[in-house]
């Protein structure tokens, strides 16, 4: 029985590792540097986004200056970045933020989130 709650184990570990790390479709909006507002009733926040060769990086701060995420995108995916811990709570609005530039919409709303390009 010890044996099947370790294999048990293990397995859900796996599962869980490996079902975190979502893969997106390929895009490729073409620009340098931008900056984001991203407002919801709780929370307000920073997004700096640059693209650098091909990749795109993504790093989100609070209004008081500091860090909330830091990711790039790369290959269809999203990869921590710097000491920040792992945290895929914003991959979902960084991927649709890339289609909205493409789209040549900067200012929309995404899952609560009101989202403003900034100069």
């Amino acid at each position: 029985m010890a044996v099947f709650a370790k294999i048990s184990k293990i397995l859900l570990f796996g599962i869980l590792l490996f079902g975190c790390a979502t893969k997106y479709p390929q895009i490729s909006p073409q620009f340098s540097q931008k900056s984001f507002e991203l407002k919801s009733k709780s929370e307000a926040y920073i997004l700096h986004v640059s693209k650098q060769d091909e990749s795109y990086f993504f790093a989100l701060f609070d209004y008081f200056g500091a860090p909330v995420a830091s990711k790039e995108f790369k290959d269809s995916r999203f990869k921590n970045t710097k000491f920040m811990p792992p945290n895929s709570k914003f991959d979902d609005i960084f991927y649709e933020l890339l289609k909205q530039i493409l789209a040549k919409n900067t200012n929309f709303v995404f899952k609560d989130f009101v989202i403003k390009e900034i100069d």
